[in-house]
């Protein structure tokens, strides 16, 4: 199961990474002085760090 929803989590990475989504963001408008293309870039790829610890952590809890 856990390897399961590593898998998953990979693949809504790479979905929320492809070239047309990215585009989306590429913008010249800027958050905190960072342009949006690289905050969404960052934060999907934070969020996905913290999805897969959280999946790790959570198996290792139970046990």
């Amino acid at each position: 199961m856990k390897q399961q929803r590593v898998v998953l989590i990979g693949f809504l990475l790479m979905l929320f990474m492809v070239f047309p989504l990215i585009t989306v963001f590429d913008t010249y408008k800027l958050i905190w002085g960072i342009p949006v293309q690289a905050v969404y870039i960052f934060g999907v790829w934070v969020l996905a760090v913290l999805a897969i610890a959280l999946v790790v952590m959570s198996k290792k809890i139970k046990k």
